[in-house]
């Protein structure tokens, strides 16, 4: 039982208090056997596979509200449940990086779960272990999740190509940027145009440098040197860690270079980071060109919501940018062991894999769906977006997630937070940890990933 806490102590970066548990795989065809899971609830109680319920309570972990209001207003408000039935949320109320010791415990002391939620980001340590039943378990076949976005798909499974996830989001990006500004400063009108000039990273820093002087220096390109790592990581063509090693790419020495000449050429403001008061506060000003955002930056409420309402809401366009990207995306993982496995697989298709549903789940929320068919009935219905001057965002956040690619890990976090801190130290000279060349700072970033994830084999 001391494996999955060490695990999850690595990936979420938490120290673990409550008793330890294995970590182990299930794996599970398209017609579910008898089994008894973790707690000695029998998940097929009925002859022949069927898969029934024996509980009336349907019990869901989050850490925080999003998921589980979304389950709530469009399930159990609209009178999908079985009757009998009832919905029993468990908000947590903390950030998502400190889930994994909320759930730790809460498992550990054997109260009801159903469903609960993971990240991307350390979503392989939930997903193998003996707390996640396969969705085969629960008598949903592979050839349902057909809709799926591949990236999307592939985060949905174990590491033995499993599936145990589900989600109704695609968290693809866009690249939001001031219209009113673009024509002032690049003469460019139109978002083909604009497109035409950011369409790759080199393209990208040469607007930069033309935005700089044509506004003689008073305007950035993009709100923070975050945003640009958060694209430039999500697009990664091999995972982080392999055969138990760190791995760095190419990619890692060119958004260093990428980093550096924004840095050096003041393209970027190095005192603004992602969700600092500074970083909402620019977008209300012409002191910043663009925003990166997935689909949950996009809606009312979002981040790019807040950045812009009150200042600039409405001067802004939503084109594909340099790359596919995404950014986040909540999962939602049956546990093993669960007294309503009908329940739990009636709402995962009812929001996730059915597209009539699913497609009511977007027209609602904003949110563009994992599901391909469920994105093609909303876009055609249509949407006006007003924070980007009535622009339907779903039609540019479609093409990038038909172009994302997401290898996971359960060490993600980990890692890119770590790269995060190295980078900054380099292209910084103020910062405290400086260091002068890319040598030192991939050194750095090794360092920083061995203090974390202390069982990796180094050469």
């Amino acid at each position: 039982m001391k494996n999955l806490k060490k695990t999850l102590a690595l990936v979420a970066a938490l120290t673990m208090t409550a008793a330890v548990f294995a970590g182990c795989t299930s794996e599970g065809g398209d017609t579910p056997a008898d089994t008894t899971a973790a707690g000695g609830a029998d998940t097929t109680a009925a002859a022949g596979g069927e898969i029934v319920d024996t509980g009336d309570q349907l019990t869901m972990l989050g850490w925080n509200e999003e998921l589980i209001t979304w389950v709530n207003d469009y399930y159990f408000a609209k009178g999908k449940a079985p009757e009998g039935v009832t919905f029993n949320p468990v908000n947590f109320g903390v950030g998502a990086e400190e889930a994994a010791a909320k759930y730790d415990d809460y498992f550990a002391s054997g109260e009801d779960c159903d469903i609960y939620n993971v990240e991307a980001g350390w979503a392989m340590a939930y997903l193998d272990s003996e707390y996640a039943a396969a969705m085969s378990d629960i008598g949903i076949a592979d050839s349902e999740f057909d809709n799926i976005y591949d990236s999307i798909l592939a985060v949905s499974k174990d590491s033995n190509g499993v599936i145990k996830g589900a989600t109704m989001q695609s968290c693809a990006g866009g690249w939001i940027y001031r219209a009113d500004l673009a024509d002032k400063y690049l003469g460019v009108k139109t978002m083909d145009e604009m497109q035409a000039k950011v369409s790759d990273w080199d393209k990208f820093l040469a607007t930069a440098e033309e935005l700089k002087v044509a506004s003689n220096g008073t305007c950035t390109i993009v709100s923070s040197l975050d945003m640009i790592w958060e694209v430039y990581s999500s697009a990664r063509s091999q995972a982080w860690i392999v055969d138990n090693k760190l791995v760095i790419t190419d990619e890692v020495n060119k958004f260093l270079d990428i980093a550096k000449t924004m840095a050096d050429n003041k393209y970027v403001d190095l005192t603004i980071t992602n969700w600092s008061d500074a970083w909402y506060a620019v977008g209300k000003t012409d002191d910043t060109f663009s925003y990166f955002a997935p689909s949950w930056g996009f809606v009312a409420g979002g981040y790019f919501d807040s950045a812009t309402n009150g200042g600039t809401s409405g001067d802004w366009k939503a084109i594909v940018g340099p790359q596919g990207w995404s950014w986040g995306g909540t999962w939602m993982v049956v546990k093993a062991g669960t007294d309503n496995p009908a329940t739990c697989a009636d709402i995962i298709r009812s929001i996730c894999l059915d597209p009539e549903s699913t497609a009511e789940f977007m027209l609602g929320t904003g949110q563009i769906t994992a599901n391909k068919a469920a994105n093609e009935i909303a876009v055609a219905q249509g949407y006006e977006n007003p924070l980007i001057g009535g622009q339907n965002h779903w039609e540019v956040l479609a093409a990038t997630a038909e172009a994302m690619e997401l290898v996971t890990t359960p060490y993600d976090a980990q890692v890119k937070s770590a790269l995060q801190a190295s980078y900054q130290a380099y292209v910084n000279p103020e910062a405290a940890d400086h260091v002068e060349t890319k040598e030192e700072c991939i050194e750095m970033f090794k360092d920083k990933v061995a203090a974390t994830i202390t069982t990796l084999d180094w050469e």
